[in-house]
């Protein structure tokens, strides 16, 4: 009987909170896909996507890409 009561209230409140901003799911996005936001990516990296709140790519290395496609 607890869990559904905690999960009622959780939603409540959880509910009007307003959502993340676009340009932060960018960098969460990013973060996510193991790679960093910089303005220029290393010669070891490749952009992979765009940072829009920092205006930077989405740098990951090149190493990183092949063993998620593996």
């Amino acid at each position: 009987m607890k869990t559904p009561v905690l999960l009622f209230v959780l939603l409540f409140f959880l509910a009007p909170l307003p959502p993340l901003k676009c340009a932060m799911k960018d960098i969460y996005n990013c973060l996510i896909k193991k790679g960093n936001c910089r303005y220029e990516c290393y010669d070891s990296e490749t952009q992979i996507g765009f940072c829009t709140k920092l205006q930077a790519d989405c740098c990951i290395q090149k190493s990183e890409i092949k063993r998620q496609h593996s």
